[in-house]
């Protein structure tokens, strides 16, 4: 797939795309463009779009960029960023789709369509399971026959033909006429906390020693948020038990294709390490 039909694909903002274009004459920056103009797929477009935004807020600051910024281990920041003489490294890690989450997220568009269901319903379904299509489109069937006949607190194990639970669903009483559905894939939740433990151990590999190293985190996962705040701060945390001691700041960020904004949440190890121009670049921007 070329970086056109990327682009248009993923309806990138006009105004960001002008942007980042112009970027070509630049010694620094020109890295980042090039970069993200060979992405061959859509994670990995994401994952560039993602060094770009950031930059770009760091741009809209007034600081200086210097990218690609190769450390004394032969590792490399993504950015070195200096404001008011004073220059921090910055790491960007974004949380892709894995092969078998793109495939739960069709399962979940199937299974979504019990919303068309006329009936004042929170239906719960618990995927014992990753599904194959053929069985999503057998949970869909008896799952519908299940809500259509059931009242509020009724549950039911549904079960393929040869007897094996492929998931659980249980209804609560709803808020709206039609049926509101939450689909709990197996073991998400896990998978995704360590995916994302592991993205920041891959960037505490590459701080700059001597300098202040901050993490960047993002990804398109409407769940992975909560997540992340778990595998950053919970007792086998990141941060946990003295853990990655050179570590002190770490943040969440959200962004958008079609919409030019960027917003963090940005959490302090030790606020007395970070200087008070590196805190005042993030906050007119509320999480």
């Amino acid at each position: 797939m070329n970086f056109e039909t990327l682009v248009e694909r993923l309806h990138i903002n006009p105004l960001v795309l002008n942007e980042i274009n112009s970027w070509e004459s630049d010694t620094e920056l020109s890295k980042l463009l090039k970069t993200f103009r060979s992405a061959k797929n859509q994670e990995r477009f994401l994952d560039h779009y993602a060094e770009v935004m950031v930059a770009r807020h760091f741009i809209s600051r007034k600081c200086k960029l210097e990218v690609e910024v190769q450390t004394p281990k032969g590792k490399r920041a993504d950015l070195r960023v200096t404001k008011d003489n004073y220059s921090f490294c910055v790491h960007i890690k974004r949380l892709n789709l894995e092969q078998k989450t793109q495939k739960n997220l069709k399962v979940i568009t199937r299974l979504r369509n019990l919303r068309k269901i006329s009936r004042p319903f929170r239906v719960i379904i618990d995927l014992s399971k990753d599904l194959t299509d053929k069985e999503a489109q057998e949970v869909y069937k008896i799952a519908k026959d299940f809500i259509e006949k059931s009242k509020v607190s009724d549950k039911k194990n549904i079960i393929n033909a040869d007897g094996r639970i492929l998931a659980k669903s249980e209804i609560f009483k709803g808020k709206g006429k039609n049926v509101e559905v939450y689909v709990l894939p197996k073991l998400w939740a896990v998978r995704d906390r360590d995916r994302l433990y592991k993205k920041l151990s891959n960037a505490y590999k590459r701080f700059m020693p001597g300098s202040l190293n901050v993490i960047l985190v993002t990804s398109r996962l409407a769940d992975a948020f909560d997540d992340f705040e778990k595998s950053l701060l919970d007792s086998t945390g990141f941060w946990s038990n003295k853990n990655h001691p050179d570590s002190y700041m770490v943040g969440w960020f959200n962004s958008d294709t079609k919409v030019d904004y960027i917003n963090f949440r940005i959490w302090y190890r030790d606020c007395r390490k970070i200087p008070v121009e590196v805190r005042n670049l993030y906050r007119d921007y509320p999480f």
